[in-house]
C-alpha cells in the first residue's frame, strides 16, 4: 500500500472539524490526521481527541510536526497569512530532508487573484457613407 499523506488543519473548529476532518481526511484510505490547531484551545483539544491526532498549541507548532499536507480552514482574510507560512514551514523541511520531493498544501484561496490584464481596444475606423444614385 502506498504511503499515507500525514494531514495538519489550521483552523479544527468550525466547518473543519463538522466536515471536512470527518467526512474527508478521517475516512480517505490515502491519509491520517496528525496535528490540528484552532485559536481555542478547548476546541482544538476536543476535534483532536475525536480523531486521534495532536492538538498543536500553535501553527508553528502544527508546522513544526511531520506533515505531509496542511488543509487551512481558517476565515477566508487569514488564509493568505496562513498559507505563507506553511510555505516557509514546508521549504525549510525539503531543504533538510532532501529526499522529501513534493509538499502539499492544501487551501482553498491562497492569496486574492490577480486583476486582470489590461485591454486595450482599438478604435473602428471611421468609414465615410457615400451617397451613390
Amino acid at each position: 500500500m502506498a504511503k499515507k499523506i500525514k494531514w495538519g488543519v489550521i483552523g479544527s473548529g468550525g466547518i473543519a472539524g463538522r466536515k471536512t476532518i470527518p467526512e474527508g481526511i478521517v475516512p480517505a484510505d490515502n491519509g491520517d490526521l496528525t496535528a490540528v490547531f484552532d485559536t481555542r484551545p478547548e476546541i482544538n483539544k476536543e476535534i483532536a481527541q475525536r480523531f486521534g491526532a495532536t492538538a498543536a498549541a500553535g501553527i508553528d507548532e502544527l508546522l513544526g510536526s511531520d506533515l505531509d499536507a496542511v488543509y487551512v480552514a481558517t476565515p477566508a482574510y487569514l488564509h493568505y497569512e496562513h498559507v505563507l507560512a506553511c510555505a516557509k514551514a514546508f521549504d525549510e523541511f525539503a531543504r533538510q530532508r532532501l529526499q522529501r520531493v513534493a509538499v502539499g498544501v492544501a487551501i482553498t484561496h491562497a492569496a486574492p487573484p490577480p486583476p486582470p490584464p489590461a485591454t486595450t481596444v482599438s478604435p473602428k475606423p471611421k468609414t465615410e457613407a457615400k451617397r451613390v444614385l
